[in-house]
């Protein structure tokens, strides 16, 4: 959800123009976020060997979890691309700053609605044992996924 906010807040200030004025500030942060995908990616795979454990979960969320996904979805200079041609479209020149702001404020309720409901919806003692038995496999593909977007990153990244 911060991250979300960083993005389109950031789009909406013009970020995207500067990444097309200065082509090596966009290249840093695609090399930095291919980078940081790929130690994701590994750590995730080594994980997927480690059981969760016969314990329910706590409901209690850790700041590793939160800086975890927060940077990996600050690293995503595809976000602001994303949220710029979405605000273009939606949001003709001569908008009224106040519109602007409150694009804004719903993007940040959309996200802050969505990550609530997943991490309610997964923190269930249900849940935990539907994945457990599907955890390495989950873990294998989402560390794939991962490292096949942090190559794609960095190849973009040239």
């Amino acid at each position: 959800m911060v991250a979300d906010t960083v993005w389109a807040l950031a789009a909406m200030g013009g970020i995207s123009l500067v990444f097309a004025r200065f082509p090596w500030l966009d290249r840093t942060l695609g090399v930095a976020g291919g980078v940081y995908l790929l130690y994701v990616a590994v750590k995730t795979w080594r994980a997927a060997r480690q059981e969760l454990g016969d314990d329910e979960p706590s409901g209690r969320v850790g700041r590793g979890a939160f800086t975890n996904g927060a940077l990996t979805n600050l690293m995503n200079p595809k976000s602001v691309v994303f949220f710029g041609s979405i605000f273009a479209a939606a949001l003709p020149p001569g908008t009224p700053v106040a519109v602007r702001l409150g694009a804004v404020g719903v993007v940040a309720v959309n996200a802050l609605w969505w990550h609530l409901a997943l991490g309610f919806v997964f923190s269930l003692p249900r849940a935990h044992r539907l994945y457990a038995p599907l955890k390495p496999v989950v873990d294998r593909t989402t560390a794939g996924v991962m490292g096949v977007f942090g190559a794609v990153l960095l190849s973009e990244a040239r």
